[in-house]
């Protein structure tokens, strides 16, 4: 589902978009950004980010977090 602030367009497939133009983010990046522009400006705690970001990591810690870029 796309969502769309501003002059941007996010799609957790197609990527960030502002206008016409693709802006590169990492697909990590990418999925972090989502979950937080989904959410509306909620708080998202970092266990419920982890869990939605790295669901398919085994060990998941701070770390993941911090080098999602």
């Amino acid at each position: 589902m796309e969502l769309r602030f501003g002059d941007f367009r996010l799609d957790p497939v197609d990527g960030l978009r502002r206008g016409a133009r693709e802006l590169h983010v990492t697909p990590k990046s990418l999925s972090v950004l989502y979950v937080l522009a989904n959410r509306g400006g909620a708080v998202v705690t970092k266990d419920e980010l982890i869990r939605a970001v790295w669901r398919d990591v085994a060990r998941r810690s701070d770390t993941s977090l911090a080098n999602a870029a």
